[in-house]
């Protein structure tokens, strides 16, 4: 219940929370697709290229590189919230990289959009690499607004700001979510070739 009011007390608490179910929605139903397929005739079975079981690793990292950078931004470590903002951008770069590198090794080995296994594991990926980069974009918004403030006091007068507050609290939000939702396909890949 309290979590009710907390969304309600702001807008755009209540929008991302809004967006972020329409996102679980769609992977949920296109992961229930993915599994009705199955046992499809042309279903092509694939096994997971070690850049993605990397990847899921690299991406568990970011999720608490930013939860530190949150966590000193509230203790007014100011220097050490930049660094770790900026850890977690270079590792959602990196993340980005070996899944760009992993589909492009399913795709040397065989796994093509025209099969349905193919088709569904692109499309999923995809829409993922979609979400990570769009929170990328707005990472790299937060952090050059963060080094462009040098002195403690120029960091502590931002920080003042609630939107500073509350952009920082929903990146949080939706960076956590995005590192759930590739583990839950993630999941959904290995449960695939399990069947």
């Amino acid at each position: 219940m309290s979590s009710l009011i907390y969304i309600r007390k702001n807008p755009f608490n209540l929008m991302m929370a809004l967006a972020l179910i329409g996102s679980v929605i769609i992977f949920f139903v296109l992961s229930l697709a993915f599994f009705s397929r199955l046992y499809a005739p042309d279903w092509q079975s694939f096994k997971l290229p070690m850049y993605f079981w990397l990847s899921t690793v690299v991406m568990v990292i970011s999720s608490g590189a930013l939860w530190q950078a949150t966590n000193q931004f509230k203790l007014e470590n100011y220097e050490r919230y930049k660094n770790w903002l900026a850890v977690t951008l270079i590792l959602g770069i990196i993340f980005l990289a070996m899944q760009a590198a992993g589909a492009y090794e399913m795709w040397a080995g065989g796994i093509k959009w025209q099969h349905i296994s193919g088709a569904f594991l692109f499309l999923l990926g995809g829409l993922h690499a979609a979400h990570i980069l769009g929170g990328l974009i707005w990472m790299i918004v937060i952090y050059f607004q963060a080094i462009r403030k040098r002195t403690y006091v120029d960091n502590f007068i931002q920080s003042l700001n609630p939107l500073t507050s509350i952009r920082l609290k929903l990146l949080g939000w939706y960076w956590h979510f995005v590192d759930f939702l590739w583990i839950y396909l993630f999941l959904v890949f290995l449960l695939s070739n399990a069947f």
